[in-house]
């Protein structure tokens, strides 16, 4: 993940892994994601959540993942989209793919705007 996609995510109110006793909480005390791995930051780092914590962290809005190719300029380009459910009976509407370079940026797109402050 690039440092603008981080910096973007903690921006958008990403926990940023405080450690309380084996689980993570964000800075208002709510658990985020229980983690083996879980440490304290320092105020000036950016915790970058890993794929597995950023699905789970979607809930139940999220799908599916999927990798796409296409052909630009005769050279084959790879990204990839995350997919939420966006109604209650479960179905998929067109806005509801985010797009990336690799899988975390893609459902980190999709966590930014299932999380969109209004």
């Amino acid at each position: 993940m690039n440092n603008k996609l981080e910096k973007k995510l903690k921006d958008a109110g990403c926990p940023q892994n405080i450690d309380i006793g084996g689980k993570n909480y964000d800075q208002n005390g709510q658990l985020w994601i229980a983690s083996l791995e879980a440490r304290p930051l320092p105020p000036q780092d950016t915790y970058v959540p890993t794929l597995s914590e950023l699905i789970e962290a979607c809930g139940v809005s999220f799908r599916e993942l999927e990798k796409y190719s296409n052909t630009e300029n005769g050279k084959l380009v790879y990204y990839w989209a995350a997919y939420a459910i966006d109604d209650a009976t479960g179905r998929m509407t067109g806005g509801s793919k985010f797009k990336g370079s690799t899988p975390e940026e893609s459902v980190a797109n999709l966590w930014m705007a299932l999380n969109k402050k209004s």
